[in-house]
């Protein structure tokens, strides 16, 4: 397997893992926001992602940015009655110590603002087993866990989730 193929196969694991926990949380699958993280493990697999993403992504002259837009769109097909979803933004995370770097990567999903303020306050009553608020200041995100798996899913706006490709 390629350095590409690895990429990609994680990704795939990401997009379906967190697929599945959005599905088991929320009991549907959201619309993507297009933005797919890969938290790295190790520093050389760091150094192989990041060599990989240079390939695959346009430059950016902002130091802040965090996801890049890919060159071309990503898309994972859908498998274990798991749909396909398409990606634009990726962002490779340097590996880290604390317990949420032990998770393979993240997503996001979007609501349009009225149904994420509906949930917000599901979320914020304790309804919603499975989702927290995501206690970051100036965030607006919900978090989505389930031990089953080694990933983690948020639901904002599309709005919100387009801001959080560049640091702030």
């Amino acid at each position: 397997m390629n350095n590409v193929e690895k990429l990609f196969e994680r990704i795939r694991v990401i997009h379906l893992d967190c697929m599945k926990i959005c599905k088991s949380v929320l009991g549907e699958y959201l619309p993507v926001a297009g933005n797919i993280g890969v938290f790295c493990q190790s520093d050389d697999e760091y150094e192989l992602f990041e060599q990989v993403k240079q390939t695959i992504t346009l430059p950016s002259s902002n130091p802040q940015q965090k996801y890049f837009e890919l060159k071309d769109l990503l898309t994972v097909e859908g498998i274990e009655n798991v749909p396909a979803r398409t990606y634009t933004h990726l962002y490779i995370r340097k590996p880290d110590p604390t317990s949420y770097g032990k998770y393979l990567g993240d997503m996001d999903f979007v609501l349009e603002p009225d149904k994420y303020f509906e949930l917000k306050t599901k979320v914020m009553n304790n309804l919603v087993p499975g989702a927290i608020i995501y206690d970051r200041e100036n965030w607006d995100t919900i978090e989505m866990t389930n031990t089953e798996f080694n990933t983690v899913s948020y639901v904002s706006t599309q709005a919100f989730a387009e801001k959080v490709r560049v640091r702030f």
